[in-house]
């Protein structure tokens, strides 16, 4: 009860709005404890936000399917990389093989910046 009554002092969904960084939010498709607008809420609005419901995924989903958020993070956090580098300018890292996008930029070997996410 105690995390719990944290959890209510602490709301993500207060803070989300004035982050000005990429930000991923996800949740379960059967989660029972929010209401299922909840993760949407924090994404509207937001250009840098995505939202990811995990189909058949009830609450909690980093011990109910951390192999597919850590996928889904990896997957965010790259694209996020990619599209910052492209903003300043890059197009070809000296010696990077070309990738499917014509870039050049490998976004698996570049430094990711902070990625805020949160669960339901």
């Amino acid at each position: 009860m105690t995390s719990f009554n944290a959890a209510m002092r602490d709301r993500a969904e207060d803070k989300l709005p004035h982050v000005a960084v990429p930000t991923l939010v996800v949740g379960g498709e059967l989660d029972g404890l929010v209401p299922q607008d909840w993760p949407r809420r924090p994404t509207r609005g937001k250009p840098l936000a995505r939202l990811v419901v995990m189909p058949m995924k009830p609450h909690m989903i980093p011990f109910r399917a951390p192999e597919a958020l850590a996928s889904d993070i990896t997957k965010f956090a790259a694209v996020a990389q990619l599209r910052r580098l492209l903003r300043r300018g890059h197009r070809k890292a000296p010696g990077a093989p070309t990738n499917p996008a014509g870039t050049g930029i490998s976004p698996c070997s570049a430094i990711f910046p902070a990625v805020t996410w949160t669960t339901t």
